[in-house]
């Protein structure tokens, strides 16, 4: 798949996956909403880890920056473009 998270919007994911997990471990709640917090914080760990979020796909959000993209990271911008050979004139 390719990358369509940015820098900033992956930080925003591992921040609020931290507080998730917090949540689902310290604050008094009952079993079944501290394991959806714990799904939830672990998926946005994931999507975060590897830059893509399969919603963003579907709904055709892409938040990843031409200059975000570190080099040798699959990413729209720098897939090589298919170039046309030149074919020389005919004399």
């Amino acid at each position: 798949m390719k990358r369509n998270m940015g820098a900033v919007d992956r930080v925003i994911r591992v921040v609020v996956a931290i507080v998730l997990f917090y949540a689902a471990t310290t604050i008094a709640m009952p079993s079944w909403l501290a394991i959806v917090l714990g799904i939830i914080g672990a998926l946005m760990l994931v999507t975060a880890a590897i830059g893509v979020c399969w919603l963003y796909s579907l709904i055709g959000v892409k938040t990843c920056k031409t200059c975000t993209c570190k080099p040798g990271e699959p990413c729209d911008e720098h897939a090589p473009k298919e170039e046309k050979p030149i074919v020389p004139p005919r004399i």
